[in-house]
C-alpha cells in the first residue's frame, strides 16, 4: 500500500512540494465534503422557509444554472451565492440569507445574533474540525 504521494516539481526552478500521505489527502477530502453537506442542508432548509422544497429545489436550480452557483464548494466561494441571490431577489436577499444563517446556527448548536454567513461558515468549518478530533 502507498502512505505517500511522491514531491512534484514546479515551475522553473523546480521547487518541491512536499509530500503528503493519502491519509491526509481522504481526511480533507472527508472535510469539504461534511462542510459542503452541513451548508447545503442549511441553505434548503432556509430556502424552503420560502415555500417548501419544491421552491427552494427551484431557486437552487437557477443558481446553478444561471448564476454559477455551486453548490458543493458554496463554503468556499459565498460571493457568487449573494450575487446569485441579489440579482434574483434584489435587496430582499437579505432576508433570505438571514434563514439561511438561522438553519445554519441551529445546526452548528450556536447563536445565530450577530453573526453573517461568513462568520458561521468559519464556525461550522471549527465544528466539522471538532466532531473529527472527537471520532478520533
Amino acid at each position: 500500500m502507498i502512505d505517500e504521494l511522491p514531491s512534484a516539481p514546479v515551475g522553473k526552478d523546480k521547487k518541491s512540494l512536499g509530500s503528503r500521505s493519502i491519509q491526509e489527502l481522504f481526511s480533507e477530502q472527508e472535510f469539504e465534503q461534511e462542510l459542503a453537506s452541513i451548508v447545503f442542508d442549511s441553505i434548503l432548509k432556509g430556502l424552503s422557509h420560502f415555500g417548501g422544497p419544491k421552491v427552494a429545489d427551484s431557486i437552487l436550480y437557477i443558481l446553478e444554472l444561471d448564476h454559477g452557483v455551486s453548490m458543493q464548494g458554496l463554503a468556499n466561494d459565498l460571493e457568487k451565492f449573494r450575487k446569485g441571490l441579489r440579482k434574483m431577489f434584489g435587496e430582499s436577499s437579505g432576508i433570505i440569507e438571514y434563514h439561511v444563517e438561522v438553519q445554519l446556527a441551529k445546526r452548528i448548536g450556536t447563536d445565530p445574533e450577530g453573526k453573517d454567513l461568513d462568520d458561521l461558515i468559519a464556525l461550522t468549518r471549527d465544528y466539522v474540525n471538532q466532531k473529527k478530533i472527537n471520532s478520533e
